[in-house]
């Protein structure tokens, strides 16, 4: 709104063509649980670009379909409500029965679809629910799988969403699925292969021929800060010892083996799940699993996920435009902009302050990084 209110008062305004990241760990998480959370959502798209264009959509396909056809119930939770949207128009296309529960809706809207997804005869397949607004007080025991699309920060929202399902007159085992978006595959080394096999390579190593992968920012919230947030009531707790019989020297040694521990800190690479042993993890029985194998041949699943060139050109953005935003978003004015404009005009600005009698402005201090330090040695030989 304020670019085109610029833009009315001067025709001349070049106007941006990017959106300022105020939090760029929410951008980030956004993009984890679909792309078009970035952008505005349009439902003209086809659903099944919908599903290709997004990782977490695209198994989540295969899950939901495999489990409605065997009689299970779903309760997926996630923390954005546009994503609950977005979830809403995939449902539909599949044509699978669903309920919503979020922040705006209504005390007897709740009831009603509680009712109904609760009912002995009733025909919901999967429950949609926030899992801020619907993470505590229902009572869901219909259900035994449960699907935690993102995770919250809060260890204890998750650990209350999953406790929907275990209520009093659950009579089958619950299945939690955690879902998170990973950074692109490593591919498996042989060198590693052989130093497992002791200097071959073993063919009946499971390991062998594996992508592998490591976190992303979700797998940063689900083991850095869910767990921080765990330990650090573990230390208050434990190193506390509110006994009134510990020394205070034992609690001191308790608390430094809780802060030392250094495991937690350890980055952990794991091994990317065929769709194999993804049928394993949401089977309850060795029919199922040869029943979801069996699924996997023979129905028409959407095959490949989206390539750079099925990309909408809408969604593109071109190198000037990517050096535009890097420009303006830079903490520190640089001589020479990536797209050959200058720095005078902040220059200006600064004088202009000065002008108007308001105090300097001095920088704070920051640690030159490798490229920084080449950059002031090359402008000082000048």
């Amino acid at each position: 709104e304020d670019e085109e209110r610029k833009l009315q008062r001067n025709p001349n305004y070049p106007v941006k063509q990017y959106k300022t990241l105020n939090n760029r760990c929410m951008e980030l998480r956004k993009t984890c649980n679909h792309p078009l959370l970035n952008y505005p959502f349009f439902s003209d798209l086809s659903k099944e670009f919908i599903v290709k264009s997004c990782g977490k959509l695209w198994i989540l396909d295969r899950i939901l379909i495999k489990l409605q056809r065997t009689g299970h119930r779903v309760l997926l939770f996630s923390t954005m409500t546009k994503l609950l949207d977005i979830l809403e128009e995939y449902l539909q296309w599949r044509r699978l029965v669903y309920r919503r529960i979020d922040g705006t809706t209504s005390l007897e809207d709740r009831e009603s679809a509680i009712n109904d997804f609760n009912g002995p005869d009733s025909d919901c397949f999967i429950f949609l629910l926030s899992i801020r607004a619907a993470g505590r007080g229902l009572n869901l025991q219909s259900a035994d799988t449960v699907v935690i699309y993102d995770p919250d920060p809060n260890p204890k929202n998750e650990e209350q969403a999953v406790a929907r399902a275990h209520r009093i007159g659950q009579k089958r085992p619950v299945k939690v699925i955690y879902m998170e978006a990973v950074v692109d595959k490593i591919p498996s080394h042989q060198k590693e292969d052989e130093m497992r096999g002791g200097g071959t390579v073993d063919l009946d190593d499971e390991l062998v021929g594996k992508d592998r992968y490591i976190g992303s920012i979700e797998g940063l919230i689900r083991n850095n800060i869910q767990q921080y947030k765990i330990d650090m009531a573990d230390e208050v707790i434990n190193a506390g010892r509110f006994d009134q019989r510990t020394t205070h020297e034992e609690r001191r040694l308790t608390l430094e083996t809780l802060l030392h521990d250094e495991e937690r800190y350890q980055e952990t690479v794991h091994d990317v799940p065929s769709l194999q042993e993804v049928n394993r993890m949401i089977a309850r029985s060795e029919e199922e699993v040869e029943l979801f194998d069996q699924m996997d041949d023979e129905l028409d699943w959407i095959d490949e996920m989206t390539r750079y060139d099925h990309i909408p050109k809408w969604i593109r953005a071109n190198t000037k435009e990517v050096n535009a935003a890097i420009a303006a978003l830079s903490k520190r004015p640089l001589k020479k902009t990536l797209l050959g404009g200058s720095a005078g005009m902040e220059t200006s600005e600064l004088g202009s302050e000065r002008k108007r009698g308001r105090p300097k402005k001095h920088t704070s201090y920051k640690e030159l990084e490798d490229e920084d330090l080449e950059y002031s040695e090359a402008s000082s030989e000048e």
